[in-house]
């Protein structure tokens, strides 16, 4: 991956005989996602700098945005009629709230055959029934870090680490999950959450958590792929539901799950709980290497290890966030702009400062060392990882609703509610959401 491919060199060979002409300005708008931070911006600029002196037709500029003001900055700019060329990189969350402005890229795709052989066929297959508007790029795969040393001090073998193996003679599924995260849940005096006289007003660990990833959609994906919507039919995919419960009860019965006041404490980590060193499973995705702390940093977890996820009635789901570049259907210089997204996809530079797993499979193992050497004397399956890309959710949890802003809202409330509140009917609460996102998908804009 050291050269660009064939199709991009010959057309940006062809672009630079036209020296003569002023060059097309392409708009490159960074915010919506990741690449606005200070400390990514050098590397940025190196490959622009590097870019612009390749060729004579094109001239890049990148445009950074703060990404608390991002989207609506973008917003604005699209009312004014003043879009930028090209967007990103963003996940599928953050693109679903301009979701009829992007371009459809799979013409261009099909017209510069670009390669996409030395991409795993879940994650194109992903992206093509879920994301038109990209190219597979930055790719975070979910799974469950175990604090290996909780494992070890309550004398429980470790979860799989390959799909399809069982635990202890017995499936791996939610009921597995539950029954050790009880195990590994314990009370000041150090009973665990499956004894009678667990305390559980005074608890010291947690069994489970879904780290930074408690959203309702990635609750229910877990038990199953399916989104808020049909159409503009508001539906609760029925997988969903069972799946909330399981969670609700986790934390208001079980007490395995910390509530929301509990992983806000100082005690556990302020939201980041398996960072804590008080949690013994987390489940998150490959972007949270970027919050556990190494032991040369002073970090909590010692002895950590991934595993993969349990199944529901047979099936694993691992859902996926997934980031790209895009262009706007504003853009009056759309194949330039393409062009351009090309160029990046392959520049080392930025998927090292985005912190991003390539989707392409050949610059994999580069990534993935650094990873290991950052976390040595360790040593990680990522394995896992690699394996958890052959069970990604379609549809994306992440996709795009009708009047999509409002009804995440309305997502996000129900949320807090699961949370914070004991005592709730999860079929009743999930109804209620239902009809609350009908009205919502039934309004005007």
């Amino acid at each position: 991956m050291k050269t660009l491919n064939a199709g991009l060199l010959l057309t940006l060979a062809l672009f630079s005989s036209a020296s003569a002409q002023k060059k097309v300005q392409i708009h490159w708008y960074i915010g919506l996602g990741t690449g606005s931070d200070a400390q990514q911006q050098p590397a940025t600029r190196k490959v622009v700098e590097r870019f612009n002196k390749s060729q004579n037709r094109i001239e890049l500029v990148p445009e950074y945005v703060n990404y608390n003001n991002a989207r609506d900055q973008l917003a604005t700019r699209i009312a004014a009629g003043n879009v930028p060329d090209l967007v990103g990189p963003v996940g599928i969350l953050g693109a679903a709230s301009f979701q009829e402005q992007w371009l459809d890229l799979q013409p261009l795709i099909k017209k510069y055959k670009v390669d996409l052989s030395h991409v795993n066929k879940k994650v194109v297959d992903f992206y093509k029934s879920q994301d038109p508007n990209g190219i597979p790029y930055a790719i975070y795969p979910s799974f469950l870090f175990i604090n290996k040393d909780l494992f070890d001090e309550a004398g429980l073998p470790y979860p799989p680490q390959k799909y399809g193996e069982k635990y202890q003679s017995k499936a791996w599924d939610f009921a597995a999950l539950r029954n050790i995260a009880m195990q590994l849940t314990v009370d000041k005096e150090g009973m665990d959450a499956s004894m009678s006289d667990f305390d559980s007003k005074n608890i010291v660990q947690y069994g489970y958590f879904p780290q930074y990833t408690i959203e309702p959609q990635s609750l229910g994906s877990m038990f199953g792929a399916g989104i808020f919507a049909k159409g503009k039919t508001a539906q609760i995919p029925p997988q969903w539901i069972p799946a909330w419960q399981w969670f609700y009860d986790g934390m208001w019965k079980d007490h395995f799950i910390p509530t929301d006041a509990v992983q806000k404490s100082d005690a556990f980590g302020k939201d980041n709980v398996f960072n804590s060193g008080k949690l013994a499973i987390g489940y998150s995705h490959l972007w949270y290497t970027c919050c556990l702390d190494t032991a040369k940093d002073g970090g909590k977890v010692k002895n950590w290890d991934l595993a993969v996820v349990p199944a529901y009635n047979g099936k694993y789901t691992a859902k996926l966030n997934a980031d790209t570049f895009r262009i706007m259907k504003g853009s009056r210089h759309k194949e330039e702009a393409f062009q351009v997204m090309l160029y990046l996809r392959e520049q080392p530079e930025l998927l090292e400062t985005y912190g991003a797993f390539p989707a392409d499979t050949r610059l994999q193992p580069k990534f993935l060392k650094i990873l290991q050497d950052k976390y040595t004397p360790l040593k990680i399956n990522w394995q896992v990882a690699m394996d958890s890309l052959n069970y990604v959710d379609i549809p994306s949890h992440e996709a795009g609703l009708p009047n999509h802003n409002k009804a995440l809202d309305a997502v996000n409330a129900f949320t807090l509610k699961l949370m914070t509140k004991s005592g709730l009917n999860i079929k009743q609460e999930a109804e209620t959401l239902r009809k609350q996102l009908q009205g919502i998908f039934n309004e005007k804009k």
